[in-house]
């Protein structure tokens, strides 16, 4: 049975997340701040289509509380980790898009890149200009 807080999540499976260099595995908390990010945009497009937010969170819950980075826009959700509070989110955005199309960090610098991502569904497709591909 599917509990309240449940009703509306994205699955794991629609999501897009890398592996956390000092897990092994993807993060759980980035994990449970992006389907947060989903739910509030979802309910938020109703009324807001336009939405764009971006900020800034501590990922409590996991030993290393990396920072991370987010943003809500009209595509989704994206949760970038282990990164600066300064880091612009577009550049974020293209390391993603680079990353998952196989084409590496392109101009951004490996020491600025995130640790780790999480993409919501539309966000996922934004990025990545399409599905990704296997390298």
């Amino acid at each position: 049975m599917m509990t309240d807080d449940q009703a509306g999540e994205t699955p794991d499976s629609d999501m897009i997340s890398t592996l956390c260099p000092h897990l092994g595995r993807p993060c759980p908390a980035a994990t449970r701040m992006l389907r947060a990010l989903d739910r509030a945009g979802r309910a938020a497009r109703r009324v807001t289509p336009d939405l764009d937010m971006t900020g800034t969170s501590q990922l409590d819950g996991c030993a290393r509380a990396c920072s991370a980075v987010f943003r809500l826009s009209p595509e989704g959700a994206a949760v970038f980790c282990g990164v600066s509070d300064e880091s612009e989110v577009a550049a974020l955005d293209r390391f993603a898009s680079d990353f998952l199309a196989c084409d590496g960090p392109g101009s951004m610098p490996v020491e600025a890149a995130p640790l780790a991502f999480a993409l919501s569904p539309l966000s996922a497709r934004v990025v990545a200009g399409a599905q990704a591909r296997p390298c």
